[in-house]
């Protein structure tokens, strides 16, 4: 994905000026004492960003390093427990600035990577104008697809996304704010599961969740296969 290569690009060229500091001037030279004297720069970080680190430096190197390599193992369960207490006392996760991001992730399903990107042109709307839907972009692994908005919410949605477009235009992103702390993973499990029921009652009632829409969210041919 596009963050995941901004995330590598980061790392690669904090290890190019490691290795600039370090007069290493050929290639030759990266063996695993070197990349091991650069990993001990970075003790003290989290087992998954050392873990981001050894991905993008395994792209580069082919090589096939992991934290534990570098004496990076498992926390204890006593250094986690107090990691979350912290994590919770300082958590922003809950401030009115987040709000937004977290009902369009109740509304959508939709990634914290991808609340960030999504611009008020990618609204779907039906025939009455009503957004329905949405076209998400460069989505994890880069794909592209559309998801629904829960029936429930499709008012509320229209009339937000219809504020964005009179106050900033049709390219205004809709969500602006979504810190570090704002991590909609049960506002995206109640989605499933709304969408799941939304879904059973739609084809017990004979409606049509999709108004009219149903090709730009379901690939038929695929559903054939």
């Amino acid at each position: 994905s596009i963050e995941t290569a901004q995330t590598y690009r980061k790392v690669i060229n904090d290890f190019g000026s490691f290795l600039k500091n370090e007069g290493v001037k050929d290639v030759s030279q990266i063996d695993r004492q070197m990349v091991t004297k650069y990993m001990e720069t970075k003790k003290g970080q989290s087992k998954w960003t050392t873990a981001k680190i050894c991905s993008a430096l395994n792209k580069v190197l082919e090589t096939n390093y992991t934290p534990k390599d570098f004496g990076i193992g498992n926390r204890s369960q006593k250094e986690v427990i107090h990691n979350r207490r912290i994590l919770m006392a300082n958590s922003t996760a809950d401030r009115a600035s987040n709000q937004d991001a977290l009902w369009f992730a109740s509304c959508t399903g939709a990634r914290r990577e991808t609340l960030m990107s999504v611009t008020a042109n990618q609204a779907i709307r039906n025939d009455n104008g009503q957004v329905i839907g949405f076209r998400f972009e460069h989505c994890k692994g880069g794909k592209t697809y559309c998801a629904l908005v829960l029936p429930d919410q499709r008012a509320k949605m229209t009339s937000f996304v219809d504020n964005k477009i009179a106050t900033a235009g049709q390219n205004a992103r809709l969500i602006t704010h979504c810190d570090s702390n704002c991590n909609p993973h049960y506002e995206r499990r109640q989605f499933a599961q709304s969408l799941y029921c939304c879904l059973k009652e739609a084809k017990d009632n004979g409606t049509d969740l999709y108004d009219g829409r149903r090709g730009l969210f379901i690939d038929e041919r695929k559903m054939a296969q």
